[in-house]
């Protein structure tokens, strides 16, 4: 099953709003949603596509976070 992981530091009610956005347009797809990059680490394995912000994706690069880590195999 095709999964997609959200990665949003946005306010609680506007990252709901995105989540329930993509669910609803792709039911059959599995999407995981955290709040901050170090909550990632447990889905990172089964993802097949990544849904963030440029800010998150940056300090998860210069932090050497696992997100990076994922995308360098």
């Amino acid at each position: 099953m095709t999964s997609i992981l959200m990665i949003l530091g946005l306010p609680e009610a506007m990252a709901r709003r995105y989540h329930e956005g993509i669910r609803a347009a792709f039911p059959e797809i599995a999407v995981t949603l955290v709040n901050h990059v170090a909550k990632a680490d447990p889905y990172l394995a089964d993802m097949d596509v990544l849904i963030t912000q440029p800010s998150l994706f940056l300090y998860s690069w210069f932090y050497g976070m696992a997100a990076v880590a994922y995308f360098a195999y």
